[in-house]
């Protein structure tokens, strides 16, 4: 196990270090930062999902050189992997949103939103289907609670 601590900030991680400057991972760091700026929960939203959502690949200069074969890299590097000639691929993408509620209280109370898309990758295993989860996460003196 390794840990660090992380200054404030945004970072990236995919199948690799954190922040390993793939394509893809640079991709959604940036359309995190886009996200971050707007100002509705719901444009936040969808700037996320349409980032996770990306299936473009990029061309084999930028492509990371893992040791696995150039087809498999290719296949691998977009956001949204999609190689059913494998019958592998993005099985869902999650958006989770954490507020800070202010409050009166030593409480820090956040308000989190869970929404997540499971992504069938044959039309045989029935129509995409979307959860919407909500609970909130009571922080207190090193106690947490749900």
């Amino acid at each position: 196990w390794q840990s660090c601590a992380l200054k404030p900030g945004v970072y990236g991680l995919s199948n690799g270090a954190l922040d390993t400057p793939w394509p893809k991972t640079r991709a959604l760091k940036t359309a995190l930062r886009q996200a971050l700026d707007s100002d509705r929960q719901e444009d936040l939203q969808a700037g996320l999902w349409s980032a996770l959502q990306d299936r473009k690949r990029p061309s084999d200069e930028h492509l990371p050189r893992t040791g696995v074969p150039l087809a498999l890299e290719r296949a691998l590097s977009s956001v949204f992997v999609d190689f059913p000639e494998h019958a592998y691929g993005t099985r869902s993408s999650t958006v989770l949103v954490a507020r800070a509620e202010e409050s009166v209280s030593p409480e820090v109370t956040w308000d989190i939103v869970i929404d997540e898309i499971t992504h069938p990758h044959a039309p045989r295993h029935g129509l995409l289907r979307k959860s919407d989860s909500r609970c909130q996460l009571i922080w207190q003196q090193g106690r947490t609670s749900l």
